[in-house]
């Protein structure tokens, strides 16, 4: 889909889902309201709060006359100091998107400008408050969204948030053999830099036990198990464990757990300011720190409004894009020995090099920059650099060629 829609397009498509809802549960509760971003290109998009008993109505309501056909994100809180009717919230994600299934051997490509109606890409949001109690609980949305399935299953496992009638539930970030009502974001809980000691203690997950233990084979089945290749297997490029059920040679079956990676930042930052925070976003990606510490301060400037100096703004775009350029070289240069190229790698890790030199001009370092900064970043560009920015940057653009070649 080429660049991005406009601001008329987006108001207009926000508002057409705003007098749909508004018409269909007036007088229910559910209030539906065109917001925008704070960001700089103030683009709207939809808020919807409704009480839990509706929300099984306004979610069919979103998918089926809305096209609402992707669940992004689920997020639960907890308010302990709330007061009676809102001791925790529950805020789903959704996004409405152009896309259908693509038959073998075609494409179909966008131009985002000129989308109408339906087609318009919109940005929905679904705020759903509890009150004061020990069993949060909402209707789950699993078999309308397919990824609600993870994203539901996230927020009870680390918030506690019940979500009625969802199947297989099971914990997917902290151990499976966690003490049961054990939900690490709930305020009650504290972090062991605290003189707490209650957080689950086994950070590289060597003393996890797998979810099948105990079981006994039996029956017609005996030939069916599960292998666990992982959590450190060669054939993954990060720390994570995929169960595999085998019938003979034949996979018929996986189960991924992805917990292993999980450090608990959001309960760390719940004892730290919000200046303090940056350092440990770097470290959620180690290829693509100056990303994710972005995507926390853009937060941070949204809730405060902060109004950042357009000198800033353009400063973090460029290190942004740094960042990705290494990210993406990074990620190429893996995959090069996955299908026999060592070549490829070396030629990665070469270009990848000549952004790393500049991010360190930047921050300092080579992997956590700590750069950005609430309002602006954390000093100008060095004298010099845009000059040796544009030359490896022609430079790049020259080598790319040469990729294209080695890989087709």
């Amino acid at each position: 889909m080429g660049m991005r829609i406009t601001n008329a397009q987006a108001d207009a498509a926000a508002e057409h889902a705003v007098e749909s809802v508004n018409a269909r549960f007036g007088g229910s509760d559910v209030v539906a309201t065109v917001e925008h971003h704070a960001n700089a290109l103030k683009m709207a998009f939809v808020r919807i709060v409704a009480p839990p008993q509706h929300w099984t109505a306004v979610a069919k309501h979103l998918k089926f006359d809305l096209g609402t056909n992707y669940c992004s994100m689920v997020t639960g809180t907890h308010h302990p100091e709330g007061g009676a009717e809102r001791g925790w919230e529950v805020v789903y994600h959704l996004m409405r998107q152009p896309i259908v299934n693509q038959a073998p051997h075609t494409n179909t490509v966008h131009v985002a400008e000129e989308l109408q109606g339906m087609d318009v890409p919109l940005e929905i949001e679904v705020v759903l408050t509890l009150p004061q109690g020990q069993t949060p609980s909402v209707p789950s949305v699993q078999s309308l969204w397919v990824g609600a399935d993870w994203n539901e299953k996230e927020t009870w496992d680390l918030v506690g948030i019940q979500f009625e009638g969802h199947e297989n539930m099971h914990r997917v970030l902290n151990p499976h053999d966690s003490p049961e009502g054990f939900h690490p974001l709930q305020k009650q809980h504290k972090i062991r830099y605290h003189d707490f000691n209650e957080m689950y203690d086994d950070a590289q997950g060597f003393g996890r036990k797998p979810t099948d233990e105990g079981r006994v084979k039996q029956g017609e089945i005996m030939a069916q198990m599960w292998i666990t290749m992982g959590p450190q297997h060669p054939m993954t490029h990060g720390l994570w464990t995929l169960r595999v059920k085998v019938d003979g040679e034949t996979v018929v079956d996986t189960d991924a757990e992805l917990g292993y990676i999980h450090r608990g930042v959001e309960k760390i930052a719940e004892a730290r300011d919000f200046t303090q925070i940056t350092p440990y976003c770097d470290r959620l990606c180690y290829v693509s720190a100056m990303t994710w510490a972005n995507s926390y301060i853009y937060a941070a400037e949204d809730l405060l409004e902060v109004e950042v100096p357009e000198r800033a703004e353009y400063i973090r775009l460029i290190a942004a894009e740094c960042q990705r350029l290494a990210s993406h070289l990074m990620w190429l240069g893996a995959y090069g020995p996955d299908i026999g190229s060592l070549t490829l790698m070396t030629w990665c890790m070469r270009d990848r090099e000549m952004f790393l030199d500049l991010l360190q001009e930047l921050g300092g370092s080579r992997m956590h920059y700590n750069y950005p900064r609430v309002g602006g970043v954390k000093r100008d560009m060095p004298v010099g650099f845009a000059d040796r920015l544009v030359a490896k940057g022609k430079l790049f653009e020259h080598r790319i060629d040469e990729y294209g070649m080695m890989l087709d």
